[in-house]
């Protein structure tokens, strides 16, 4: 049986691999919170919840290699799910609080623009701007 490995591309140059016939996750280059791009270390080969897959990155701090686990998610630079004209989709590194090296990356996801991490609000009727 052969595979096909191809790329997925979002915007901003981030992308998720996936081998075919089955469609699971090898690999990708996501936006971290720090506003860095990364590609990730690991992923899992299916997503846990419909909106994340766990994931890992790597870090280098003073010469060190930290791997940070969280999840990848895609999300518009505004910090919405679905794209828009001008807001293209990209997929973002989340890293989890309770997870390996957490303090290695700011909390939350990058939005271009402010050249700073933010927070994604927890009531539905608030924006994310």
């Amino acid at each position: 049986m052969s595979y096909n490995i191809s790329n997925y591309e979002y915007g901003h140059g981030t992308y998720i691999t996936r081998s075919y016939p089955w469609g699971l996750n090898r690999g990708g280059r996501a936006l971290c919170s720090d506003g860095k791009y990364r590609r990730l270390h690991w992923v899992a080969q299916t997503a846990d919840t419909f909106f994340s897959t766990p994931a890992g990155v790597v870090v280098y701090e003073n010469g060190q290699r930290h791997s940070v686990s969280g999840y990848v998610t895609v999300e518009t630079m505004a910090g919405w799910s679905t794209e828009t004209e001008g807001d293209l989709a990209t997929l973002k590194f989340i890293r989890t609080d309770y997870g390996v090296n957490a303090d290695k990356l700011p909390k939350g996801s990058y939005r271009v623009g402010d050249n700073m991490p933010y927070q994604r609000s927890t009531t539905s009727e608030a924006s994310p701007s």
